[in-house]
């Protein structure tokens, strides 16, 4: 498997292939979304904008995967994803309590999910 291999077969690819246009630029939504949030927001927490920024790039990211299929963009669509969900939860985590147990846990089941994500016969799970 390289970059360029097409994976998975779902969504539009199973009735049309390649390219996937209806997921493709609706994915673009996802990064105008936070860009709008991003312009027109005077006071913003460093957590907020970097899951603005993640969403952004997850949403060009998602764009290329849908329009290629590659291997690659499939990466490049899911880790910023998962790496906003982990920072928000994070984020909350710290809102009640810094808890040691709870971010231990918190970290280690995102860490690996994103281990997981990289092994090719586990695919199928994402």
């Amino acid at each position: 498997m390289n970059i360029t291999t097409i994976v998975n077969n779902f969504c539009e690819k199973r009735l049309i292939g390649n390219p996937e246009y209806f997921s493709s630029f609706s994915a673009l939504l996802i990064s105008i979304i936070p860009y709008v949030g991003l312009t027109n927001s005077k006071h913003i927490s460093n957590t907020a904008y970097n899951i603005y920024m993640l969403l952004i790039i997850t949403g060009l990211t998602s764009f290329g995967y849908h329009w290629t299929g590659w291997y690659l963009f499939k990466h490049l669509d899911e880790i910023p994803m998962l790496l906003s969900i982990w920072t928000g939860i994070l984020h909350l985590s710290e809102q009640y309590k810094r808890n040691f147990k709870l971010n231990f846990i918190i970290n280690s089941y995102f860490t690996f999910i994103l281990a997981l994500n990289t092994i090719p016969s586990y695919q199928f799970l994402f």
